[in-house]
């Protein structure tokens, strides 16, 4: 009976608490949404926001599950990644809704190739979505299987001079999004070195708009060999406006990062410094969204060889299921030593 109660407090504490943060992908608003999928500001009533509506009539939303049997091939030139200077300089910081990093000063990182053929793309940020080394919390899915994260970097139209002016323009691929989907995995020379540095820079920024200036080796982020196979499709942002003006393009290959690494973000929270309940990042994945009458198309052929890998099913519900499972083993502990 103590066991019940106690988890019933704790559950009613954490369902009547919610995680907020401002719309971050564009800066344009500074209303507040949420991961929470009991509360009302949660994904399932983005839509109902105003300036979101987006998020609940579009017919080419983000997240999807990518069905590799039925992704078309396609001929693609290659993606081509240039960073000036090599050593670029970001702020890394914690937005409370992810881990967050933006260029700065004379930082430049643009893209061409695969489905934006001759248009350059110059960088407005790059973010990851993630789990822990048990909880799998990727954006996106392979076959119904998500991974423990997804890094996102984030691209407009060179001929726009800010991210906020590509979306104004109405194009329909104003935007384009490399994503990279990793898992853990205990062997230290498999694990990605552009992953693991930038996951280190995030791991100390603690509480929302903690920040620190690092610069990163951006060849070891979007490595060549990363870049080779992809699937892409037309969707959206993932966040509130959830515009469909993005070019995505998911890689293939699904990448490693030791768990301690990942883990270390763990302590990431999007509450202030002395709010309570505290509420993670992790878990920051929405939903996955309806595929509707789109196609997905691959650059590469399927053989046996590149069949998907097996990944282990887990929904990425957010911080509220994580939380439920931290408090029920808590709750597990606290009885145990009453007896």
């Amino acid at each position: 009976m103590e066991v019940v109660l106690l988890l019933s407090l704790c559950i009613t504490a954490v369902w009547a608490s919610g995680s907020f943060s401002k719309g971050w992908n564009t800066g344009a608003t500074t209303r507040q949404w949420s991961y929470n999928l009991d509360s009302p500001m949660g994904p399932a009533g983005w839509g109902n926001i105003a300036g979101f509506e987006t998020c609940g009539n579009g017919t080419e939303q983000s997240p999807i599950n990518i069905p590799t049997a039925s992704a078309a091939y396609m001929t693609y030139p290659a993606l081509n990644v240039m960073s000036s200077p090599s050593k670029a300089s970001f702020h890394f910081h914690n937005n409370g809704a992810a881990a967050d990093a933006d260029p700065t000063g004379a930082t430049a990182v643009n893209i061409t190739g695969g489905p934006l053929g001759s248009e350059q793309y110059s960088i407005h940020n790059f973010h990851i979505h993630f789990g822990n080394s048990t909880f799998m919390s990727s954006e996106h899915s392979v076959d119904s299987s998500r991974t423990a994260g997804e890094l996102h970097v984030v691209f407009f139209k060179s001929t726009y001079s800010t991210l906020g002016e590509a979306l104004d323009s109405g194009d329909g691929d104003a935007l384009a999004v490399i994503s990279m989907l990793f898992n853990v995995g205990s062997d230290a020379s498999s694990a990605h070195p552009g992953l693991e540095t930038i996951l280190r820079h995030f791991s100390n920024l603690t509480y929302p708009e903690d920040g620190v200036e690092q610069s990163i080796d951006f060849a070891t982020l979007l490595r060549p060999s990363d870049l080779t196979s992809f699937y892409t499709y037309n969707g959206s942002l993932t966040t509130p406006g959830c515009n469909e003006q993005v070019v995505w393009m998911v890689m293939s290959q699904v990448q490693n990062v030791l768990p301690t690494s990942l883990n270390s973000l763990s302590g990431l929270r999007s509450t202030a410094r002395m709010q309570t309940p505290v509420v993670p990042v992790f878990g920051n994945a929405r939903p996955l969204q309806s595929l509707d009458n789109r196609m997905i198309y691959r650059n590469f052929q399927m053989t046996p060889s590149r069949s998907p890998p097996t990944i282990a099913t887990s929904s990425a519900s957010g911080p509220t299921v994580v939380s439920l499972v931290a408090l029920f083993l808590s709750v597990l502990a606290i009885y145990a030593n009453l007896l």
